[in-house]
């Protein structure tokens, strides 16, 4: 399996409403669970989930839409990053963090 991701600008990513942008960022995480599970923690599709989930979480910050909800933001990037190094199984940050996305989706949105 290869990553078929493309980079998204600013720009682009900007366009989209916050719904969309959180459903992305959950479809990551779910992504995250899903090969954690299958291939181990540190399988490069494993890393490869989470290094786009930052890239989204990072053009998420940047968009404006979001200045008013940043701290949780962060506290997903840096709950992200402690599945990344290997602290806790990927599948289990991925679904708790997946939980807080979609708790934030419905009082946001």
């Amino acid at each position: 399996m290869k990553n078929s991701h493309h980079k998204i600008t600013s720009e682009k990513w900007g366009f989209y409403n916050r719904e969309y942008q959180l459903q992305s960022l959950a479809a990551e995480l779910a992504r995250i669970a899903s090969s954690g599970l299958r291939y181990g923690v540190k399988d490069k599709i494993v890393l490869a989930a989470y290094e786009r989930l930052f890239e989204l979480i990072d053009l998420t910050v940047k968009d404006p839409k979001w200045k008013n909800d940043l701290k949780m933001l962060f506290t997903l990037r840096d709950a992200a990053a402690t599945g990344y190094i290997g602290e806790n199984n990927p599948a289990a940050v991925a679904n708790a963090l997946q939980c807080l996305l979609l708790t934030a989706a419905d009082l946001m949105i």
